[in-house]
């Protein structure tokens, strides 16, 4: 596992946030005020290109699920998050932030996300009920009125669950763009996965 940098990380695996890009007000070239959904996409493809360079640049995996979280909690405003990447047979907890206190040793992937993601590899809604049984919800069928909560995303490449991202957050209705976004860095950040593993065995 790779060695964490104390810029972007602190002690434990534990990630900061920055606080959100938001963007007020745009103008386009020819002075017609950008729409809110225009303002969001270009927020989205800055993110995604921030993402692109820190592959293109050979920087740590860390750093690009750095970046990733970072976005994904100024949409979301996360309560917290969890990273697993695979590394051999086994997906191990790589990047989390939460409010509660855990030991690297207590986090484990629930072998049903597992089996569910490596399955659908898009985006599902998780909830649990009150027997503990684990429920799983395609975007199709998440809840718009008051949202999910509960929000899981593979990580995949060449059509193979490599890593899984799950985040936890107050109910909120999420968009289709939305949904795009997450699938789009599902696949990106896969790939990035899929790279450091070949060059940790080289």
């Amino acid at each position: 596992m790779p060695e964490i940098e104390a810029s972007a990380f602190s002690e434990g695996r534990f990630v900061e946030a920055a606080n959100p890009r938001l963007i007020e007000t745009y103008n386009h070239p020819l002075g017609a005020p950008i729409t809110h959904t225009d303002a969001a996409s270009s927020v989205t493809l800055d993110r995604l290109y921030e993402i692109g360079n820190h592959i293109a640049r050979n920087d740590t995996l860390d750093e690009t699920l750095s970046t990733a979280l970072d976005f994904i909690n100024a949409i979301a405003n996360c309560d917290s998050y969890f990273t697993f990447v695979l590394r051999g047979e086994t997906f191990e907890p790589w990047v989390w932030k939460s409010s509660e206190h855990f030991d690297q040793s207590e986090l484990e992937l629930d072998q049903s996300i597992i089996s569910f993601l490596a399955k659908s590899r898009v985006p599902a809604a998780i909830s649990y009920d009150k027997s503990e049984k684990v429920h799983f919800r395609l975007f199709a069928h998440w809840s718009r009125n008051p949202g999910e909560t509960f929000i899981s995303v593979p990580l995949v490449s060449c059509a193979k669950l490599v890593g899984v991202m799950n985040f936890h957050h107050a109910p909120r209705a999420y968009n289709e763009h939305e949904l795009k976004f997450l699938s789009t860095l599902g696949c990106i950040i896969g790939a990035d996965i899929a790279i450091s593993g070949l060059e940790a065995q080289n």
